[in-house]
């Protein structure tokens, strides 16, 4: 490698004239192994999931470099993943409920809903459902983006263990062997740099779709004509929204628009966001209440406030996140079919980690592992809540979400 290095600084300063040409030339070249060596320094070769082409790239200039280096990897890990096959022993109990309902949420901050108290009216149709609702009130992501949270969320997998076995182990699979008929619809993207990982999981789903073109409520025909096959008794549908994804202004039509004048129109837009969101949750919910059916709805991650050329911006918090970047909103809708017994409403008040969704989600559905105690669903009389919450930034640090601070710009207020 080192050799290869001191040929094209051998090259480049033979071929460019300007004394800074050459200067600039030699760094940018030696960028490479120092970048690295810090990889190398910090021991994240050895992680299963670490990428180093992805990290040395961007620092010569190459990104589309790195872009494929990841899908490279992400590919060989779709194929690991579609060799394996993870075989439970199951049970399952009655729960009054026939249709599953999960929506995962994308960039939904927990402190600009005003189910959470917002000073704005962003999830009205929501607000109205309380009596309905089990609300978690501290949800917390175990990143800051989309791909290192939602395979962890829906799998065994953690920031901590990341086996294809882990990733294979997760709640469609689960669901399809204990008689469930999956669906998997999704806004986002199939086959990427972000999401090849999550197309691992929504694989194993006997129906799957990715649509594109259209807002979020284009999943909504698709969505009722799934409710209406009745030739099974049991159904779980995962909805993968684009919700107040980045530039948010483009996630809604026009004349959704209700936010305005606000502190700047990249938070008018977020809200505005947030308030579409709700609007597509509320026609679910009427679309489920005269079914046994319960939803659970949680944003993959949130989103942290900054100052970006004079005004107020929402972005992902990746490097050392703030707790707001991680915050998410998360809650179990029951529809008023479901007997009173066999819902539970009211809130969770405590901090709890999405990354234990894995473990809620089947004890929700009322599927048992033989042998194996869930500890970890707040649904279960066995629920033990875990000690120390850990999250992790795309860097691979890893820290306690207790230590994390908060965000400096305080959430809008009217």
């Amino acid at each position: 490698m080192f050799i290869l290095l001191i040929v094209l600084i051998k090259t480049a300063t033979q071929i460019l004239f300007l004394p800074v040409l050459k200067i600039i030339a030699i760094i940018f070249i030696a960028a490479i192994p120092l970048k690295a060596l810090e990889q190398i320094v910090k021991g994240r070769l050895s992680q299963e999931s670490y990428d180093l082409g992805e990290k040395v790239w961007p620092y010569t200039g190459l990104n589309n470099f790195a872009i494929l280096s990841r899908a490279h990897k992400d590919m060989n890990v779709l194929k690991a993943v579609a060799e394996q096959q993870t075989v439970y022993e199951l049970q399952r109990k009655e729960t009054d409920i026939d249709t599953y309902v999960v929506v995962i949420g994308e960039s939904a901050r927990r402190a600009n809903l005003s189910l959470y108290g917002y000073s704005r009216l962003t999830t009205p149709n929501i607000d109205k459902e309380r009596a309905n609702l089990f609300i978690f009130k501290q949800a917390v992501a175990p990143a800051p983006v989309t791909l290192m949270v939602v395979p962890n969320v829906l799998s065994r997998r953690t920031i901590n263990d990341k086996g294809i076995d882990k990733l294979n182990d997760n709640v469609v699979n689960l669901a399809g062997q204990a008689g469930f008929k999956t669906y998997w619809l999704s806004k986002q993207g199939k086959i990427n740099k972000y999401d090849t990982l999550i197309t691992a999981i929504a694989n194993a789903a006997e129906n799957k779709e990715w649509l594109n073109g259209g807002y979020d409520n284009t999943l909504l025909p698709r969505f009722v004509k799934i409710l209406n096959e009745n030739d099974v008794e049991k159904k779980l549908i995962i909805l993968h929204i684009n919700g107040s994804h980045k530039n948010a202004c483009t996630k809604y039509p026009e004349s959704e628009q209700v936010f305005k004048n606000g502190r700047s129109s990249i938070e008018d837009c977020y809200d505005n966001s947030i308030h579409f969101t709700d609007k597509i949750l509320g026609e679910i919910f009427n679309h489920l209440r005269n079914k046994k059916a319960s939803l659970l709805y949680f944003s993959d991650h949130g989103q942290t406030i900054k100052i970006k050329r004079g005004q107020i911006d929402y972005t992902h918090a990746v490097v050392h996140p703030t707790k707001e970047g991680l915050d998410v909103p998360q809650f179990i809708w029951y529809s008023p079919k479901v007997p009173v017994n066999s819902r539970k409403t009211g809130e969770y008040k405590e901090v709890y980690p999405t990354e234990d969704n894995y473990y809620l989600i089947h004890d929700w559905m009322g599927i048992e592992k033989i042998n194996e105690l869930n500890t970890h669903s707040v649904l279960s009389t066995s629920f033990i809540p875990r000690k120390k919450i850990q999250v992790i930034d795309t860097d691979l640090n890893i820290f306690n979400y207790q230590d994390l601070p908060l965000d400096e710009i305080k959430p809008y207020q009217n």
